[in-house]
């Protein structure tokens, strides 16, 4: 019985933000902060980081991929699979993700490329995004964006920044217009100590209220860590543990949302060339 609840909760909120079309907002796949958590720190960057912050490409070093498979409350339906890449010469970095949610009755795709720069004590970046989503039964919408972020390392131990999302192009079917939602965000890292690190963010997006995600990571000889954290829209709390080995990192983790219940994921993440980010 609980499942079912569940399984029709998760689809009713999707067909709402979906058929809303004409002039609302839409959001078609999952945002993910459990992903996208390295956007304030000065090291420990990965393929996924520049995702939130497209500026912490200019502060990345080497080269790094990654592959995510989450399932959104449990839910086979609801499968969320990403793969992220990044790379860098040393004062400019490059970053591509590819995204896939839903099933058959209902999916959703994306696309993101990024570039930053390292301007002394400052990084800048830009990206750009595509998604599209279809529902059976209705016609496909899609959407392009454009964003900048910027970072200031402050101290040996603080970092600032800020990121914008602003839509460029969106349509539903051939001819209705889409309305996309234009979101700033806002952060900060600080690392407290040698393997811990605090980071707090505050994201808002048009037509919704403001976000508050705060998280505190612990390492242990760079090899075992453990993350926990909590996102304010949805009083959500995360959970994450990973391990590394040599190039390779596993993480698993999970997100909490009542009455909905768990969404489990795991990360593999493989550092192609290093560059001690």
């Amino acid at each position: 019985m609980k499942a079912c609840v569940m399984k029709w909760t998760g689809w009713a909120l999707l067909l709402f933000f979906y058929s809303a079309g004409g002039a609302q907002t839409v959001s078609v796949l999952s945002e993910d902060y459990i992903l996208t958590t390295g956007a304030y720190r000065m090291q420990d960057l990965d393929a996924f980081s520049f995702l939130s912050n497209p500026a912490c490409l200019g502060n990345f070093k080497g080269a790094s991929a990654g592959l995510s498979i989450e399932r959104k409350w449990m839910l086979k339906e609801l499968g969320n699979y990403r793969f992220a890449g990044s790379a860098s010469d040393g004062r400019n970095g490059w970053g591509i993700a590819l995204g896939y949610e839903g099933d058959a009755d209902y999916h959703g795709e994306s696309a993101v490329l990024g570039y930053g720069k390292q301007l002394g004590r400052w990084q800048i970046g830009i990206q750009f995004g595509y998604r599209r989503g279809e529902a059976a039964g209705y016609a496909a919408a899609h959407m392009a964006s454009a964003g900048l972020g910027m970072r200031i390392q402050l101290t040996t131990s603080w970092l600032l920044g800020w990121e914008t999302d602003l839509p460029v192009w969106s349509a539903y079917g051939k001819n209705r217009p889409l309305r996309m939602p234009a979101g700033f965000g806002i952060g900060m890292g600080y690392q407290w100590q040698e393997g811990l690190f605090l980071s707090v963010s505050i994201h808002k997006t048009e037509s919704s209220p403001a976000s508050l995600i705060c998280f505190l990571e612990y390492r242990y000889a760079k090899q075992l860590f453990l993350t926990v954290g909590i996102s304010s829209s949805e009083a959500a709390p995360f959970l994450r543990a990973g391990w590394k080995k040599n190039r390779l990192t596993v993480q698993v983790y999970s997100t909490f949302v009542e009455p909905l219940g768990f969404s489990p994921g795991c990360e593999l993440l493989w550092e192609i060339k290093s560059g001690g980010s």
